[in-house]
């Protein structure tokens, strides 16, 4: 089956503005929640299985969503794995577009255990809110 990295970007947004304030599963806590996390298990398995596929699916999301909650939902989820996982794929990140929405997001990043050098650039993101 070959990957739709669009399709798939939709279905995860939907999910995260389901989690996100105003959702249906805002308030309701992870074992209760009723309903299909399949978005949000996808692109765990993405992550874990291909990295690049991963990064067409974030890339697609930056395309898809100006939502705050979305877009630092998947700083701190997707894009913040990716970072732990191969601190070079940074690189790569910083490429995509929106650069602004690509901010936002980046300024969830947890920088815990990075590289110096890698930690430089997302506190430079999170301070002036610039790629």
């Amino acid at each position: 089956m070959k990957l739709n990295p669009d399709l798939i970007a939709a279905e995860w947004v939907a999910y995260a503005q389901r989690l996100g304030p105003g959702g249906d599963l805002h308030d309701v806590r992870d074992a209760d929640r009723d309903g299909p996390d399949e978005p949000e298990q996808l692109l765990i398995t993405l992550l874990i299985r291909n990295p690049a596929g991963a990064l067409e699916v974030v890339a697609a999301i930056l395309k898809l969503t100006d939502d705050p909650w979305v877009l630092s939902y998947l700083g701190a989820g997707p894009i913040e794995d990716l970072i732990h996982d191969d601190p070079g794929l940074l690189q790569t990140i910083m490429t995509f577009q929106p650069a602004d929405r690509l901010a936002v997001a980046l300024r969830d990043v947890s920088t815990t255990g990075l590289p110096r050098e890698i930690r430089t650039v997302l506190d430079r993101v999170a301070w002036t809110g610039r790629i």
